[in-house]
């Protein structure tokens, strides 16, 4: 496998990771209201997932790192793992899996549980927003903090639908009204979220590189069809919120409806996450003054 290649592996390993860590918030949020075995299935496969993709995100870097082939990379881990920023974050990573593994398992208490899933899970999105560019300056920097806030909100929103759509419909709800006008007030929440650190993200991005450096880069282009599909994801979740939802108790048709538009709204979140890794894992323009 050639250079480019690897690192178009680790990108989709780390989006894999990313939309692990979605299924994970997703469908502990909105078990709060909607008590469902499926949903606790959810979890586990978000915890398999990540599992799966934390050593194949490990050997990947290895590869990157070292400019090895991906079979010659194995031996390369102990080194990226003992002299790279990036490889000792995998320990926290690891830790937050277990955490959540935990919470999880139903032999802690209810209160455990609760602490152990929401340490494990910022834990585990502490560690991806440090191994980022937002993680040059310092791992405790405030650009750090923020981008872990962005990860949290940006994975809860796309996991809250796809927790959701795994419900199916209102037959396996018993108050499915309550639970979709939770799931809209948390989505906002999330939007909201996700809107006010993703412009503190790009006001730091630009002091840095200076305006017309990240204006003129491609690092901007990318950016700016991430901000289009996050747009359209917005503005899908409005028109669900305000002219679908009011109806859905009355007609089994908006409810389709709904699914159908929530169902959308996640497939655009999902490639604004893709898009949101590409640009994580890519230097911002140097400012051409300096």
């Amino acid at each position: 496998m050639n250079f480019p290649d690897v690192e178009t592996a680790r990108t989709i390993c780390i989006w894999l990771m990313d939309l692990s860590l979605a299924l994970l918030a997703g469908s502990g949020i909105l078990y709060v209201k909607a008590k469902h075995l499926r949903l606790r299935k959810l979890a586990i496969a978000g915890l398999m997932l990540l599992a799966v993709m934390i050593p194949v995100y490990l050997l990947a870097t290895a590869a990157l790192f070292t400019d090895q082939p991906l079979p010659n990379a194995i031996g390369q881990i102990p080194l990226v793992l003992t002299h790279s920023q990036t490889g000792r974050l995998v320990w926290p990573l690891i830790a937050g899996w277990l955490l959540m593994i935990m919470a999880v398992s139903g032999r802690i208490s209810r209160i455990a549980a609760v602490v152990a899933a929401l340490s494990g899970f910022v834990l585990a999105a502490w560690a991806r927003a440090a191994s980022g560019h937002a993680g040059d300056s310092g791992l405790y920097t405030a650009a750090v903090m923020i981008h872990t806030l962005h990860i949290v909100a940006a994975c809860s929103w796309s996991g809250l639908l796809v927790a959701y759509l795994t419900l199916g419909n209102k037959a396996a709800l018993a108050n499915h009204g309550e639970v979709i006008r939770y799931l809209s007030e948390m989505a906002l929440l999330c939007l909201l979220t996700v809107m006010f650190t993703g412009l503190a993200d790009v006001l730091r991005i630009v002091e840095a590189s200076g305006k017309t450096s990240f204006l003129t880069s491609v690092y901007a282009a990318d950016l700016g069809v991430k901000l289009l599909l996050a747009a359209g994801a917005a503005g899908l979740g409005g028109l669900n919120r305000f002219l679908v939802m009011p109806g859905v108790g009355a007609s089994s048709k908006l409810q389709n409806r709904f699914m159908l538009i929530a169902l959308l709204e996640a497939v655009l979140l999902g490639l604004v996450m893709l898009l949101g890794v590409q640009l994580g894992s890519t230097p911002p323009p140097a400012n051409s003054l300096l």
